[in-house]
Formats: C-alpha cells, structure tokens, sequence
C-alpha cells in the first residue's frame, strides 16, 4: 500500500487510521525518521500493534526513537557539492547509503 501525501510527521499521523485499516501490514517504510516517528505516535496512541516501522535520513527522532533507518548521507552529501561548486576540477562521487537497524 502507498500513501501519498505524507511530507511531514503530522500528514504521518494522519494517515495512520488507513493503514491500521489494514492487518497484514506488518511494516511501514517511510521517506523520512520524522514521518517514520508519526506513524508511531498514532498506533501508540490508538493502542495498535505495531509494526515494524523505518525512515530514511538518520535524524534525531529516528535515533531517539530507536527507528531503523537508511542513513543516504545528505550531510556528506551536502559537503561534497558545496566542495564542486568550488572546484575547478569535476568528478563523480558515489555515496553509499547505509542500513542502521535499531
């Protein structure tokens, strides 16, 4: 199942109540550690089951939370292009995405 219209850990715990709708969902995959963090809230709150719930991004809820999570190195990321914009000299750089279980 996907759901569309999640960008933010509110919109997250929102559209919670349509998953819970859903049993044989034993894990939500979501697109960040905040919306990830939502999703968690509200089958905490609503006294569901939860299911194995993870993020991208290795932010602070997810690390607080104890969420897993897909660490897509955006800080480095973020180091490496502002290091091109600088450069004269262009190349390419792989970042390798990690899985962090928690």
């Amino acid at each position: 199942m996907i759901l569309e219209g999640v960008a933010i850990e509110e919109d997250a715990y929102q559209k919670a109540s349509e998953l819970w709708q859903h049993p044989e969902i034993d894990c939500i995959f979501s697109n960040g550690d905040d919306m990830a963090a939502g999703f968690m809230q509200a089958y905490e709150e609503a006294g569901k089951q939860l299911p194995f719930i993870m993020g991208q991004e290795n932010m602070l809820a997810g690390r607080l939370l104890g969420l897993s999570t897909i660490d897509n190195k955006s800080y480095q990321l973020g180091q490496e292009s502002f290091k091109q914009v600088l450069s004269e000299e262009k190349k390419t750089i792989v970042l390798k995405s990690e899985f962090i279980q928690r």
